[in-house]
């Protein structure tokens, strides 16, 4: 009886994991996010003119990523990676969020 419990458990787990997996227009959309204040931060711009440099370097970044980003599905979790020329960082992607992992060489 326990082991099935247990079996019952893990299985509703694996299900809600692979519901919940973000898919790359997910990411896309998250990196964007992060891309696009990180431009405003750096161009210390402030009021409407931050919003309107923001919207726009997000919209761009999204559609831009969206064919570039690199996507390794594993059921459960997806590994994403953005090729930057340079170092690529690396995220996992699991239960609607992402964790940044690393950057490649």
């Amino acid at each position: 009886m326990r082991r099935t419990v247990w079996i019952a458990i893990v299985l509703v787990v694996l299900g809600a994991l692979a519901a919940t997996n973000p898919r790359r227009d997910d990411f896309a959309r998250y990196y964007a996010d992060r891309a696009s204040a990180a431009v405003v931060d750096d161009l210390a711009a402030e009021g409407p003119w931050a919003d309107l440099l923001g919207g726009a370097a997000q919209s761009l970044l999204e559609s831009a990523l969206r064919d570039v980003v690199h996507r390794r599905e594993l059921l459960v979790a997806s590994v994403y990676t953005v090729p930057t020329g340079g170092r690529d960082p690396v995220y996992l992607g699991v239960a609607g969020m992402f964790v940044p992992l690393a950057e490649r060489p």
